[in-house]
């Protein structure tokens, strides 16, 4: 069975403003969801540019994402400075705004961050662990205890969410990382306001015991859209269905056991059937028979035996390695060589200002033991300490060991320094000037990152 499912439908609206999607490699799984809002199809926009941002970045990796919460960021950024040149380029009109839910599964976790109202549902054999909390002004009153949870779907002010991904600023997502246990079943399932306002999540469970993924998710999307009515919204989705780890062992087994009982029964078939054959010939050949049977025994018995206590470990040995890989299903949209660490930068047309994460080019630099203390003999840590609050979103205190990593003439850290003044990050003013000042440093001591990000302001 497919483990992964997505669908979308335009509901009762003019425009379908949803996009969703899911990306696989040999490493993780990543899913995504948005909402698009937004005049003129600005909405549309939105969403549109948020997935191709997502499938751009995800499509750069071969390899096992090192930083969540760091790859989200870079999709946000890249996403923000490719909005604001739409509006730059066609009027600021249609106001292109979205919310995301993104979900990134590799090494038995699950790490996921959202923005506005889509959301994540997180179930573990049949029953909810959580869900994400809306950026909204509902789940502002849910928290408080003004109206219930059920109260949310119908509530007046549903619509209005607090956070968007946009042209004009860089809401900050909500992340979590929550482990996922081999031992048991998961169902992790990502939708936009339109699936969650008209399905339940004791509807949402059956998808547990579903034996065809995309086809029963359509069945629940065109129940949502039927109890949506004719003011109904988008609706869209995306499920990942985990097998628990001793289940596709177990079915694994089951297959190698009925393999070689099939075996089995084929040698005792032929064998009988041999037996029948010399039963038939005249009493002058019995001699010759028993002769025969012997030879037949010799011949062919024993390897038949042999063939299947090598076949019998063969499918005990591998069937722990093989269990590790039969959740992998579905098209792989990813297939490619190119290494992970570096985006494509984007050009500058007509001096806007290009928002990048500076740990999309350091993401891979070579461990350093952070434990070491920040000092003159040791100053890789100091931008090791900055790198670790950098990202747990603690940019001020990133920033101490940023400046310390600078003056001690650490070249990583005076590259991510720049980074932050130049776009205003960890408390600081934008100061283009003392972001240029630093990347020149950095680059006269022979690191290439400022001398590229030189190269891009045109400096």
């Amino acid at each position: 069975m497919k483990f992964l499912a997505k669908d979308i439908d335009i509901g009762s609206r003019d425009e379908q403003q949803d996009a969703c999607g899911y990306f696989e490699n040999d490493f993780s799984k990543f899913l995504i969801v948005c909402d698009g809002m937004g005049g003129l199809s600005g909405g549309q926009i939105a969403s549109t540019i948020l997935i191709e941002e997502s499938k751009k970045l995800y499509s750069q990796y071969n390899e096992k994402i090192d930083s969540a919460n760091l790859f989200f960021e870079t999709i946000l950024k890249n996403t923000q400075y490719s909005l604001s040149q739409k509006v730059a380029k066609e009027g600021k009109h249609i106001q292109p705004h979205t919310t995301v839910v993104f979900a990134l599964i590799q090494d038995n976790s699950i790490h996921y961050a959202h923005i506005g109202d889509s959301r994540i549902y997180i179930f573990e054999n049949h029953q909810l662990i959580t869900r994400s909390k809306d950026h909204s002004v509902v789940q502002m009153l849910v928290d408080v205890g003004e109206i219930s949870e059920a109260e949310m779907a119908t509530h007046p002010d549903q619509n209005k969410v607090l956070k968007s991904v946009n042209h004009e600023r860089l809401d900050t997502p909500t992340y979590k990382t929550l482990p996922l246990k081999q031992e048991s079943n998961h169902l992790i399932l990502l939708c936009s306001d339109g699936f969650w306002e008209q399905v339940s999540s004791n509807e949402m469970i059956k998808l547990f015991d579903s034996k065809d993924l995309q086809k029963d998710l359509e069945k629940i999307v065109q129940l949502a859209k039927k109890r949506g009515g004719e003011y109904g919204d988008n609706i869209s989705a995306v499920v990942y269905l985990q097998k628990a780890y001793a289940e596709r062992k177990e079915n694994l087994s089951a297959i190698s056991r009925s393999t070689i009982g099939t075996l089995k029964a084929q040698t005792r078939t032929i064998i009988k059937a041999k037996k029948d054959e010399e039963r038939k010939q005249p009493l002058n050949d019995l001699s010759s028979s028993k002769t025969n049977h012997t030879k037949f025994n010799l011949r062919f018995i024993i390897p038949i035996i042999l063939v299947l206590v090598v076949v019998g470990i063969l499918a005990f040995v591998l069937s722990d390695f093989i269990a590790k890989y039969s959740d992998k299903n579905g098209s792989n949209e990813t297939n490619t060589t190119i290494p992970a660490p570096l985006l494509t930068p984007k050009p500058i047309e007509n001096n806007a200002t290009i928002k990048i994460n500076p740990f999309t080019v350091l993401f891979n630099l070579q461990n350093i033991d952070i434990n070491k203390s920040c000092s003159d003999i040791n100053q890789t840590a100091c931008y090791e300490e900055g790198k670790k609050y950098y990202e747990h979103n603690d940019k001020i205190k990133a920033l101490e060991f940023f400046k310390k990593g600078a003056d001690k003439n650490e070249t990583n850290a005076m590259f991510v320094l720049g980074n932050m003044y130049e776009f205003g990050e960890g408390g600081l003013k934008k100061d283009i000037n003392k972001s240029i000042e630093l990347y020149q440093k950095a680059s006269s001591m022979g690191n290439t990152f400022a001398r590229n990000r030189l190269k891009e302001l045109g400096k």
